[in-house]
Parts: C-alpha cells; sequence; structure tokens
C-alpha cells in the first residue's frame, strides 16, 4: 500500500490491501512471537477470508532448538515450567537464565529462594561457558570451555548419565570436572536441573535425555503448564524466504515490531 496520510482512516488503508487480495492469494503475516488472543483470533478471521495465509513467527534470538526438542520429546512444541527453586543441582550450560534466557526475571526469583542459606541446604550451581555471562558470575563453580567444545560438554555429560552417545572431545581436565558434575546430578536425582542456551537440536535433545535420566520432569521440570512466550521457528522462516525467492508469494504483512531482513 502506498503512505498514507495521517487522516487516513484503517477503512481507507484496508479497502486499498483488500482490492489487491483475492480469495486465492498466497499470504504471508510475518512476526515475533504472537501470545495476544485477540491478535490471534484477528489472524485467524483474516485467514477464514484468505485461506492461503500463512502466520510466519521468528524470535530474533531463537529457541527454535528448544522448542523442536520439546515437540519431539513431549508432543509439544513449547517451553516447560522450570523450578530453580527446587534444584539442589543445577547445571547451565551457555544458558543466561539470569540475563537473557526465556523470563529471566521469573527464573532470577526462583533462584534466589534456591540460594537462601536459612536453615536449609542451599542449591549448587555449576555454569559451563565460554564467556563471563551475568549467570556465570553467579555460578559457584565455571567450567571454561571453547564455544565449539560446548556440544561436547554436553555429550560428555550425557554419555556420564545416560550412557551410550558418541565419545566427548573434551580436553581431560574440562571432561574430569564435567565428570564430576556428572556424579552430582546422579547423586542429586529429582532435584538436578540441567539447562542449555545453544540453539542446536541434538544438544537440546541430550538435554532432555539428561534431565529425563536424572528424574527431573515432575520436580525440577514440569510439564502441566506450559510458557508459550517463545513460539518462532527457524524452519518457518527458512521456508518463508524460499517461498519468496520462488515467487510463491503475493502478499507480505509484517506486524508492528518485526523486521526479519534485520534481525
Amino acid at each position: 500500500a502506498k503512505n498514507h496520510a495521517d487522516n487516513d482512516g484503517w477503512d481507507v488503508i484496508d479497502a486499498e490491501i483488500a482490492g489487491k487480495l483475492t480469495s486465492g492469494s498466497s499470504v504471508r503475516i510475518v512476526s515475533h512471537t504472537v501470545m495476544s488472543p485477540s491478535l490471534l483470533a484477528s489472524i485467524n478471521e483474516f485467514k477464514g477470508k484468505f485461506g492461503n495465509t500463512e502466520l510466519v513467527q521468528y524470535d530474533p534470538v531463537s529457541s527454535a532448538a528448544l522448542l523442536d526438542a520439546n515437540q519431539q520429546t513431549f508432543g509439544t512444541r513449547a517451553v516447560p515450567s522450570y523450578h530453580f527453586d527446587k534444584a539442589d543441582v543445577l547445571v547451565a550450560v551457555n544458558c543466561d537464565f539470569l540475563g537473557t534466557w526465556i523470563i529471566p526475571v521469573h527464573y532470577a526469583r526462583q533462584y534466589a529462594t534456591g540460594r537462601k542459606a536459612d536453615g536449609k541446604k542451599m542449591s549448587r550451581h555449576e555454569q559451563i561457558e565460554s564467556h563471563m555471562s551475568r549467570t556465570g558470575s553467579n555460578a559457584d563453580n565455571r567450567i571454561l570451555v571453547k564455544p565449539s567444545e560446548q556440544g561436547q560438554a554436553i555429550l560428555a555429560l550425557y554419555n556420564e548419565i545416560v550412557g551410550g552417545g558418541a565419545a566427548a572431545s573434551l580436553p581431560a581436565e574440562a571432561h574430569a570436572k564435567v565428570r564430576a558434575v556428572a556424579a552430582e546430578l546422579t547423586r542429586n536425582r529429582t532435584r538436578g536441573l540441567v539447562v542449555s542456551g545453544p540453539n542446536n537440536l541434538g544438544e537440546q535433545l541430550l538435554v532432555n535425555a539428561i534431565n529425563n535420566a536424572i528424574g527431573a520432569y515432575g520436580h525440577t521440570i514440569t510439564t502441566d503448564r506450559w510458557s508459550m512466550q517463545r513460539k518462532g521457528s527457524d524452519r518457518a522462516i527458512a521456508k518463508f524466504a524460499d517461498d519468496l525467492a520462488a515467487g510463491a508469494v503475493d502478499a507480505v504483512i509484517v506486524l508492528d515490531g518485526a523486521n526479519p531482513a534485520w534481525d
């Protein structure tokens, strides 16, 4: 649509856009994660008239691998409820859950509860990362690895707890430290929690398997209330780009805030 003067109402703008579309038009609505029920209802109403419409959601900092892993593990593509306050042993792999990861304010409050030495056991926090994060600065112990070794650290943890994975390639010192962390998790079954920040499907599947092996599900992680704060799909935005390149899209509507070319 052309630029409109301030006195043009939505009826004028809607009429101009609708005049360029037909019931068979291939339309893509591009947005960040949409949580608003009213906005989702409006999008579904739009789809009712223009049936060949797809909503393409993405997150500038993608959590798609975590969501896809949960889809494979649980059949639900969403973020489970993490209970940092219930974890006696917490292991985070390049996961800044106090600063930037998913719902940091909520997680920080839980974390603070578990870290209070008020007559009960204070949680033990192990951070595996390649840089100093806000979360890492609060850890009891940091295991420093290269960025290329973070996935190998998860694999090493998996091999120690679950077993059966390919041999992990880690320096001997880091491997020994990961082995010690695995022993801590094993001793604290149902009271351990492992979280991982990297957007890597294989790594997130390994983390799910580790949490399952230590009995975290139903205790430090619950799946009865899912968080829908991240819905972005890397596959969906890649397919959208392919469809554009193939000339298979007639119209694109970008919702306020979204800017995939920049993000």
